[in-house]
């Protein structure tokens, strides 16, 4: 496979970001999503995406954007004071896409948030979808696709999205070239939808995560160090003719980065 080849950034092991962004190239990827696990999260602000904006041009490299999911101030259903409104959800898409576009990403992988269990689930997706809806002149104005991740309860078990029926909902309530899908493999894998996932039109996967795990934690492994079956997966993905990026989301040395790209280059 000839696909752009990214890596999750969710952390800097190096001394500088120079040297960060430098091994990133030599490693041989394509782009880095730079993940902010949290609103204060460093890689967008002002002075920091710039200075990422430049060595990125240097090395040429391309970025893609990994808006936080975690917490109140950035889970994209619930707020401090229960569920959002379509409005506070549009205007939490609108401070996200401004972090990505500092950063000069045009694709922006997004978790749709949480719904309690004693919560309506419907009621919630629809809410998103609404104020997606109500975003779409954003993504438009600022050239940012928005990716919805399928998430796992192994990391929140409210989470919304973690099934595959309610992402083709969504898909289908938002017929957009600017919406689409981050596809967690590894995420898959623990749900039992890994095949569900793999079985549907691949035409709006804008992005896949690439991790492996046991199919109990969420581990992100590299490739080959868990049970997913890469090269039943590779193969199908090949065959489906998909041609966005693959996104590396684990953490390890550069040998392990290194195979992993073999693997999928040869695939």
């Amino acid at each position: 496979m000839n696909n752009p080849i990214a890596v999750c950034l969710d952390r800097n092991p190096f001394p500088t970001v120079d040297d960060l962004v430098g091994a990133v190239a030599r490693l041989g990827f394509d782009r880095i999503e730079w993940f902010e696990t949290n609103s204060e999260a460093p890689w967008s602000n002002p002075e920091t995406s710039a200075r990422l904006r430049d060595l990125m041009r240097r090395h040429e490299l391309t970025a893609q954007y990994h808006a936080p999911y975690e917490g109140p101030g950035s889970d994209l259903t619930r707020g401090p004071s229960g569920f959002r409104s379509p409005d506070e959800i549009a205007a939490l898409l609108a401070g996200f896409l401004e972090r990505a576009e500092r950063l000069n990403a045009k694709t922006m992988t997004l978790h749709l948030g949480s719904c309690p269990a004693a919560e309506d689930r419907p009621e919630a997706l629809a809410a998103v979808a609404e104020g997606l809806r109500r975003a779409g002149p954003e993504l438009e104005r600022r050239r940012i696709r928005v990716a919805l991740e399928n998430h796992t309860a192994a990391i929140i078990a409210s989470a919304l999205g973690d099934r595959p029926e309610e992402l083709d909902w969504l898909l289908a309530a938002l017929p957009s070239e600017w919406i689409g899908l981050t596809l967690d493999v590894g995420h898959a894998h623990i749900n039992g939808h890994l095949d569900d996932f793999l079985g549907r039109p691949f035409d709006r996967v804008f992005n896949m995560h690439l991790h492996d795990n046991d199919g109990t934690k969420d581990a992100h492994l590299p490739l080959g160090k868990g049970g997913i079956p890469w090269r039943r997966i590779l193969r199908r993905i090949a065959r489906e003719g998909y041609a966005g990026t693959l996104t590396l989301e684990f953490f390890a040395g550069g040998e392990d980065y290194r195979r992993s790209i073999e693997m999928l280059r040869e695939a």
